[in-house]
């Protein structure tokens, strides 16, 4: 975060990345978002550009900057020091080459100087996600679609100061959100690189808009896409994937984690 005379810039814990066209869609959005939140503050200015590590980063300038700061770091989270962290603290967080290792997934949650990632361990994904059943990392990951980027909230467990590693598990928005899923019995296609305009234009494109319920924002470039009952995600996927090549996509798979959970019941 950098002050200025009446204004600086931060950086929220909103991500853009993917290919030019997608940056350029996700940074409307988040000027559109910026001015429907704060926009009715005193500000001179209220800008949105691609920051340090893909960050969005805000700047804001005008005589109701420190109240914009304040109220954007409580709705979105901005970076913060590795001295600053605390056990407890809930976070927003994205995972960092998922299956990479086989005892947890990593998770950047906006820890700077130094840069760290948080580590999201096996046991705790077993324990929140599928009951406590001895599924392997990659089945987990398969199972939620859990992709570069997915977008949850977490909470910090344990800091280690002196090794420098931190430990977190799934917050409750999180496994609230995870259960929501579950019970409504919706498959989901998972989207992380495009922005809502590009995903609606594609759905359009290949015919499917009357397949899904509703287009759920996980992050600016994250994306719930919800199937109709009775709509096969990897379908749809195949219909619209060649339209968005730079785009990762996954499926949520209702049917088997709620199998999962009816087992353990």
């Amino acid at each position: 975060m950098v002050a200025e005379k009446n204004g600086l810039h931060i950086l929220l814990l909103e991500k853009i990345y993917g290919s030019k066209t997608s940056q350029f869609y996700a940074l409307r959005s988040a000027r559109d978002i910026l001015k429907r939140e704060v926009g009715s503050l005193r500000l001179s200015r209220l800008e949105a550009t691609i920051g340090t590590a893909g960050y969005l980063c805000v700047s804001v300038c005008g005589v109701d900057f420190q109240g914009a700061k304040n109220y954007l770091k409580w709705k979105f989270g901005s970076v913060i020091n590795f001295d600053e962290l605390d056990v407890g603290d809930v976070r927003r967080g994205r995972f960092v080459s998922p299956g990479s290792v086989g005892f947890g997934l990593f998770l950047d949650i906006g820890v700077f100087k130094p840069r760290k990632d948080a580590l999201l361990p096996l046991y705790t994904m077993r324990a929140q996600l599928v009951k406590g059943k001895a599924l392997s990392l990659a089945q987990i990951v398969r199972l939620y679609g859990i992709l570069e980027n997915f977008p949850v909230d977490v909470r910090v467990t344990a800091i280690d100061r002196d090794q420098g590693t931190i430990n977190v598990e799934l917050a409750n928005s999180s496994l609230e959100l995870f259960d929501l899923w579950r019970r409504d019995r919706l498959e989901r296609v998972i989207c992380c690189g495009a922005a809502r305009r590009e995903i609606r234009r594609v759905l359009a494109k290949a015919g499917a808009m009357r397949d899904i319920r509703r287009i759920e924002r996980l992050g600016l470039m994250e994306h719930a896409v919800a199937c109709l009952f009775g709509i096969s995600a990897p379908l749809l996927i195949r219909r619209i994937g060649p339209f968005l090549s730079a785009v990762s996509l996954s499926v949520f798979h209702t049917a088997k984690i709620r199998k999962i959970f009816a087992s353990s019941s």
